[in-house]
Order: structure tokens, then C-alpha cells, then sequence
């Protein structure tokens, strides 16, 4: 009966000790590894980023839960009644992650009320050259007139600044072919 072409080194029958004697040799080496100052150093270090691993975020955890015990208010919105978070401060303001509503901490830092001056994020501007180049002499002109220079006087440069914003431009168009 025909096995195949023989491959040198293989082959024939195999000796059982030889796969318990490796397995023991394989052991013995990876123990002496760890007992060793290289194996003690790399099993240092893994033990140390596994602490990392276990402990940053668990500092983080009791760090936000102090924070959230200390900074925050949490009571019923005053527009729908749900419970609703903001921070502490004069300037905080929130949303009501129910209705919408914005909402800021009491004066006496232990309810909340409806804001009843929206914050504009959108006109808040930092006087810049990069605002100068990109929206012309009307930022210029602006800045100019809050620092007190000559101008239009600042009610009336933000009634036409609203106005302008808010007109809509509807274009249509067509499109005709050369043919």
C-alpha cells in the first residue's frame, strides 16, 4: 500500500515522552521567566495598568457623583413639573429635558425658575480680525460702537442686524439646456 512521498524528519512512530517533556520544558521556562528580573518587571507592569485600569474609573465615578451632589440642583421644572437639573451659578442656564424650557437656579441655590431672558448664543461675538475680514465694515463698525466710538448708536445697529437675519432670500431657477 502506497502512503505517499516520505518527508525527511517526519515520520515514523512517535514517542509519547517527547510531547510530556516539552509541556515540562515549557512550563519550567515560563516559571522561570516570572521569577526572574525581567518576568518580575513585566509582571509589574501589567499588574499596574490592570490597577489603572480598575481604579481610574472608579475615582472618576465618586469624583462626578461628589460633583453632582454639590453643584447641581436638581428639583421640578417650573413650566411642566418633571424633574430637571442645572447647575449652580449666576450665569448657568439649562434646559428642561422635558418641555424645552430654560431654566437657572434660585438665588438662594435650592429650586429652579423659567430664565426669562434667553441667552443668543449666536450674536455673542468676540471682536476679532477674523470676524472684520469675514463680515466686512459692519463688524468693525459694531465693535467701534460698543467700545464708545462713532457710529450708529447700538439699539439701532441691533434692530437692523435682527431684521437682516431674519429676511429670507426664496430663489428659483432654471436650468436650460445649450441644445
Amino acid at each position: 500500500m502506497y502512503k505517499g512521498p516520505q518527508l525527511p524528519g517526519g515520520g515514523g512512530p512517535k514517542n509519547n515522552n517527547d510531547a510530556l517533556v516539552s509541556s515540562l520544558v515549557s512550563v519550567g521556562l515560563f516559571g522561570l521567566f516570572f521569577f526572574s528580573p525581567i518576568g518580575s518587571f513585566f509582571f509589574a507592569a501589567v499588574n499596574s495598568l490592570f490597577l489603572l485600569a480598575v481604579s481610574v474609573p472608579l475615582a472618576l465615578l465618586v469624583a462626578f457623583q461628589l460633583f453632582n451632589a454639590i453643584a447641581v440642583v436638581k428639583a421640578p421644572c417650573p413650566a411642566c413639573g418633571a424633574e430637571a437639573a442645572a447647575i449652580k451659578g449666576n450665569d448657568r442656564i439649562s434646559a428642561c429635558l422635558n418641555c424645552g424650557a430654560t431654566i437657572r437656579v434660585t438665588k438662594d441655590n435650592k429650586g429652579l425658575e423659567i430664565c426669562n431672558s434667553t441667552p443668543d448664543f449666536g450674536r455673542q461675538s468676540s471682536g476679532g480680525g477674523f470676524e472684520d475680514f469675514f463680515r466686512g465694515e459692519q463688524a468693525a463698525n459694531s465693535r467701534r460702537d460698543q467700545n464708545g466710538g462713532s457710529g450708529m448708536k447700538k439699539d439701532q445697529d441691533e434692530e437692523k442686524r435682527y431684521k437682516r437675519e431674519k429676511t429670507i432670500i426664496d430663489v428659483d431657477g432654471e436650468v436650460k439646456d445649450a441644445d
